[in-house]
């Protein structure tokens, strides 16, 4: 998912939010989501609950973490 999003960023013509969504451990979903350069990501223990918050949140211009 990491290197998709890397790769989605780097030809995408337009800003497009990318959320990861995994069952990595959290410290390691953090990295990966930083060095992939995506605005956000959730653990999948935090549910799709958490998922449609931060894409909400990512759609509103806030942030996600």
């Amino acid at each position: 998912g990491d290197q998709l999003c890397r790769q989605l960023k780097a030809s995408m013509p337009r800003q497009v939010p990318l959320v990861l969504f995994s069952s990595l451990p959290e410290h390691e979903l953090a990295a990966r989501a930083q060095a992939a350069g995506v605005d956000g990501h959730v653990p999948k223990y935090r549910g799709i609950p958490e998922l449609v918050r931060c894409v909400e949140a990512l759609l509103g211009n806030g942030g996600c973490a």
